[in-house]
C-alpha cells in the first residue's frame, strides 16, 4: 500500500491563482523524486476556498527523503487565511 501526503491550503481569493502556480511547480519537483508515484493536479473544493495538495510515496521515509520542510503547524502563510493541514497517510 502507498504512502500519501496530503496537504489542505485555505487561500485568499485573491491568491488562489498564484498559489495553483505554485502548486503546479511544487508538483513537477515532487513527480522527479524517487520513490514519487504520483502527484496529483491540485484539487480545489466546489466553494473554491480549499485547495488540496495529494501525493503518493513508495513509503514515508521516500517522501521524508526529499527534504521538505515544514513551517510551524499554526502558521499561516502568506496569502492563506488559516493554518494548512498537512496528513500522512498509509494503509
Amino acid at each position: 500500500m502507498p504512502f500519501v501526503f496530503m496537504v489542505l491550503h485555505y487561500p485568499s481569493a485573491d491568491h488562489r491563482d498564484a498559489l495553483l502556480r505554485g502548486m503546479a511547480g511544487m508538483r513537477e519537483w515532487l513527480e522527479s523524486q524517487p520513490g514519487c508515484l504520483g502527484v496529483d493536479p491540485p484539487l480545489l473544493s466546489e466553494d473554491g476556498r480549499v485547495l488540496v495538495g495529494y501525493s503518493r510515496w513508495e513509503s514515508k521515509d521516500a517522501f521524508l527523503a526529499t527534504g521538505v520542510t515544514f513551517g510551524p503547524p499554526e502558521e499561516i502563510p502568506d496569502g492563506e487565511i488559516r493554518p494548512r493541514e498537512r496528513y500522512f497517510l498509509s494503509g
